[in-house]
């Protein structure tokens, strides 16, 4: 029998959702690692517990299972791998990389770098920490002055600016397994967050659609 621990701040919501999907799997004793902040933590919580692997539904604790797993060599996704995932400048030069076509993007350090990115593409632009989650600390700024005010309201530390494109706003997940995806899902926003962060009277949500790719293989 696998012992999978799920790591997670508290085991409500989501979390509790998707550690009772893992608990009713075959052949797996499910472990709650909860209240963690750092892979510190989590390692010394770990080796007591003795998991055969750590997984966890909550995009903040990538990081931390990864270099957890790693140091105790077990079974997980890279701290390289997760890191060019989060870190949104590293994931579009993977993008670039493999032919997919991004919005025009600089890493800004100061306020200076800002404007001139940004009288350099034009506006609308788009202003958003190099990690984050759920449109937080995201702006869509249309105006010099809507950029300073950005700018005044951001914490220190570099920001990635990046051209602003219409469209429609899509989410694309897998399970990959040696670099072939074996399910995937398709999540549009409506409407997009953004829209939804500049008026706090919207409420976004999600429209989804799933599909197994060979999952034989991966029972």
């Amino acid at each position: 029998m696998r012992r999978i621990a799920v790591v997670c701040r508290e085991p409500s919501g989501e979390s509790l959702r998707y550690a009772q999907a893992v608990g009713e799997l075959d052949d797996v004793q499910l472990l709650l690692i909860c209240d963690v902040h750092d892979s510190a933590q989590l390692i010394e919580a770990a080796r007591r517990m003795a998991p055969d692997a750590l997984v966890t539904p909550q995009e903040r604790l990538l990081e931390p299972v990864a270099i957890a797993s790693e140091a105790l060599a077990l079974p997980g996704m890279s701290v390289a791998t997760v890191r060019r995932a989060i870190d949104k400048s590293l994931f579009k030069r993977a993008l670039s990389e493999g032919g997919v076509g991004t919005a025009r993007d600089r890493v800004v350090w100061d306020a200076g770098e800002a404007r001139d990115f940004a009288a350099a593409v034009g506006y609308p632009i788009v202003l958003k920490p190099l990690k984050g989650y759920g449109g937080l600390a995201t702006w869509r700024i249309r105006t010099p002055e809507e950029l300073e005010i950005a700018l005044q309201l951001t914490s220190a530390g570099p920001m990635l600016a990046e051209e602003h494109l219409p469209g429609a706003e899509v989410c694309v997940d897998t399970i990959t397994i040696d670099g072939e995806p074996r399910f995937h899902s398709l999540c549009t926003y409506q409407p997009a967050i953004l829209d939804a962060l500049e008026n706090p009277r919207i409420q976004w949500h999600t429209e989804r659609r799933c599909r197994e790719d060979k999952m034989g293989a991966f029972q």
